[in-house]
């Protein structure tokens, strides 16, 4: 993970959704409440999109730069397309894939989900020369609020 500020310049992701698939809400949930005026039972919760698998590979516990939780997936293959399956937990919204390039965070797919349980597919391309790429997730409402976000690697060996 020493090259963090040299990220897959080449990288990129390509949106692909799939079908409705139920999952299980993580803790780290962020909950954004409506204006004063309006009743609690407005109430909006936004919950942290995360990616499930990719290429059929479970993630392992890590940390990102701020010690946050982070998911991290060892994959076969250089230079190779991954397949990452991304759920939302919550009832849908705007979810926004970000790549870490050169040390800034670079909004690389935009995606609408709608239902408990949505989920999509990211096609993600780590370039040989790094071996490695780092992305985060969130979720934004309409009326722009945002969720925390998850940051997962995908490592190749």
């Amino acid at each position: 993970m020493q090259k963090r500020t040299t990220l897959a310049a080449a990288a990129g992701l390509v949106l692909a959704l799939g079908a409705p698939l139920v999952a299980s809400i993580p803790a780290n949930a962020a909950t954004v409440s409506a204006p004063s005026s309006v009743s609690a039972a407005q109430t909006q919760t936004l919950f942290t999109p995360f990616v499930r698998t990719v290429d059929g590979a479970w993630a392992e516990s890590t940390n990102d730069e701020e010690g946050a939780d982070a998911d991290l997936f060892t994959v076969d293959g250089h230079g190779a397309s991954h397949t990452a399956e991304v759920l939302v937990p919550g009832a849908g919204g705007l979810v926004h894939a970000e790549q870490r390039i050169d040390g800034e965070w670079r909004e690389v797919a935009t995606f609408s989900v709608a239902g408990q349980g949505a989920r999509g597919q990211l096609q993600v391309t780590v370039p040989q020369d790094d071996g490695y790429g780092e992305y985060r997730l969130f979720a934004t409402d309409d009326q722009g609020n945002r969720s925390g976000s998850r940051t997962f690697y995908v490592v190749e060996y």
